[in-house]
């Protein structure tokens, strides 16, 4: 058994009221002759905040949809909480998947939109009532109460990301991911929703996103760099980061990833 596993197995008891855990063991992806992913193990704790992070192409949306069950390993095994992940991980309600481009229809009202996507996700038997109110409750968290008869194209870009979050918080998942939420955002409002995951994260969300921009990575808990050709480079806090590819800044990490030997150099 890994040391992973052994860890996995040690600490993984069900509740319901904290995030959820993932454990990455032994991962790998590829298509054909090319390797998106080379094998990787990792681990995400619950309730944490974590950056996926490295250049273009380094496959960190392939490692984010493998994390969160949405695209299966060639090789390896990714766990939730002590379970393997399946075929059926994406209906699983307790995952929310947030990604780059809205997801959401853009002519009609926020509210009606919401109220939509609930008849859709929440479990089956859900009145209608309750699903108003989650809908209520869900914008309101997410500031968005004043703009819910606002057609989604009227939001500005921030309001509309946030309207994309809203629509995977309706089941309230334990394990959230995000394909570079504050991408095309100023860095005020991409500032505003790095707040918005770490909000969720205090509240017991683990929150796994990836992203390019070095001031929103200084706000997560973790970071995982991957190398071009899919290499896992590191995975510690952003302090630690500074400290392993001795940079002050985390912008100088790119250049480093992508000039500085091989990729296999910074396989941990």
């Amino acid at each position: 058994m890994t040391d992973i596993a052994m860890s996995m197995a040690a600490e993984v008891t069900p509740n319901p009221r904290r995030g959820g855990r993932i454990d990455a063991i032994d991962v790998s992806r590829h298509a054909g002759a090319w390797q998106i992913l080379q094998k990787l193990s990792l681990t995400v704790k619950p309730g944490e905040l974590v950056a996926i992070a490295g250049g273009s192409g380094a496959g960190k949306t392939t490692l984010l949809e493998t994390l969160a069950g949405l695209q299966p390993p060639s090789a390896g095994q990714v766990w939730h909480d002590g379970i393997i992940r399946g075929a059926r991980a994406s209906a699983d309600a307790r995952i929310g998947y947030v990604p780059q481009d809205d997801i959401i229809h853009l002519e009609m009202p926020l509210r009606r939109t919401l109220r939509y996507a609930a008849r859709l996700r929440m479990p089956a038997g859900t009145s209608t009532v309750e699903a108003a109110r989650v809908v209520e409750e869900t914008m309101r968290d997410l500031d968005l109460a004043d703009r819910a008869d606002v057609p989604v194209r009227s939001l500005s870009g921030g309001q509309r990301k946030r309207a994309s979050i809203a629509v995977e918080l309706l089941t309230r998942p334990s394990l959230f991911f995000l394909d570079e939420p504050t991408s095309g955002l100023d860095p005020s409002t991409a500032a505003d929703v790095m707040r918005l995951l770490r909000t969720l994260s205090r509240r017991g969300v683990t929150v796994v996103l990836t992203t390019h921009e070095t001031a929103g990575i200084d706000k997560c808990d973790r970071v995982i760099f991957l190398a071009r050709d899919g290499h896992l480079a590191f995975s510690g806090s952003p302090a630690e980061a500074r400290s392993y590819f001795g940079v002050r800044d985390l912008a100088d990490v790119y250049e480093r990833l992508a000039t500085d030997a091989t990729p296999e150099v910074w396989t941990k």
